[in-house]
């Protein structure tokens, strides 16, 4: 193992999610844990924690809406905006969404979730809000995010070209935009990084925690031309199996560094999907030493865009990754 390293995070966290929110992680002994999740008990009045767009039924297109974002969505299918806030009993809220196709709805919290389907191609200004409705006029507004939807038939784009990136060449560091998490502390547990433009969140079993190359909770990468350094600012958990990477928007090109925990060879796939994460485009399969043999996963796509990544592995052993590079 490349560090013997036990940590305890105890995280007591109370989701006051509207509709059907998954219940926060309770905290585990002697167990690695990124600490996050969607709420916690306030003693403030209501505050909002995300705004979600989702295809109905299945799994979220943008987990956070914010005002600026370009986010494509399909025709013809029932979305929802919903939002998840934390609040006293007593405090009340409702969900505004003016859809941008004469579809203006409200809910309360209560329900908190709002549901649209457009039926026709076109771009859509989107504009939904979270109101309080103790809070004084004028200054009742928790959260507002405007964004465009470009809504169309995924389908009439085919065929989707799936182009792997075999090496962090000029081409693939000229044509992309690195989201740098080096300044946070090393053994930092961290559930998302972000460069402002495009947040990166990881679920699915994984907990990483910040950590250098070498000797701050990992020991060795791979040097040029494999990777971009031998020294990077990594993310790492010692233990899983895998994990997944939710784009806060979709892109055209994803990548990232791996390197398993143990130093001995291990096969990792890396699959790549669109569509809110329902469909997987392509997949890179690579056997990956864990003795300074890190390798770059990273793909491009046309015809398309990815919003989720997957990494799987051999099973709990462990593995770290670096420079998470994207082009939008």
């Amino acid at each position: 193992m490349k560090s013997v390293r036990s940590l305890l995070l105890l995280s007591a966290l109370l989701v006051g999610a509207c509709s059907s929110a998954p219940s926060a992680p309770s905290a585990v002994p002697a167990t690695l844990s990124n600490g996050g999740g969607d709420g916690a008990v306030s003693s403030q009045a209501i505050t909002i924690e995300r705004m979600r767009l989702r295809r109905v039924g299945g799994n979220d297109i943008v987990t956070g809406l914010a005002t600026g974002q370009v986010i494509d969505a399909p025709v013809n299918v029932d979305l929802d905006i919903w939002a998840e806030i934390r609040r006293q009993e007593s405090d009340r809220a409702r969900l505004v969404v003016d859809w941008g196709n004469g579809n203006v709805d409200s809910s309360g919290c209560g329900a908190c979730r709002l549901v649209n389907r457009y039926t026709r191609d076109g771009r859509y200004t989107v504009v939904a809000r979270v109101l309080d409705l103790d809070g004084a006029p004028g200054s009742n507004t928790i959260l507002s995010a405007t964004v465009t939807l470009n809504v169309y038939d995924f389908d009439r784009f085919e065929p989707i070209v799936f182009n792997q990136v075999s090496a962090p060449d000029a081409a693939y560091l000229s044509g992309t935009t690195k989201i740098d998490f080096s300044a946070l502390p090393n053994a930092t547990p961290v559930s998302s990084i972000s460069n402002g433009a495009l947040t990166v969140s990881f679920s699915g079993g994984v907990s990483f925690v910040k950590g250098s190359v070498p000797g701050g909770g990992w020991g060795t990468w791979s040097a040029p031309p494999f990777s971009e350094s031998a020294t990077p600012a990594i993310l790492y958990d010692y233990a899983a199996s895998g994990g997944t990477l939710t784009l806060s928007a979709p892109v055209s090109t994803f990548g990232f560094e791996l390197e398993p925990n143990p130093f001995s060879l291990q096969a990792f796939t890396v699959q790549f999907l669109i569509m809110s994460g329902s469909r997987v485009v392509g997949q890179i399969p690579l056997v990956v030493n864990g003795s300074s043999g890190a390798r770059l996963f990273a793909a491009s796509v046309s015809g398309a865009r990815f919003d989720k990544i997957v990494i799987v592995g051999p099973g709990p052993i462990g593995f770290g990754i670096a420079q998470v590079r994207y082009r939008p």
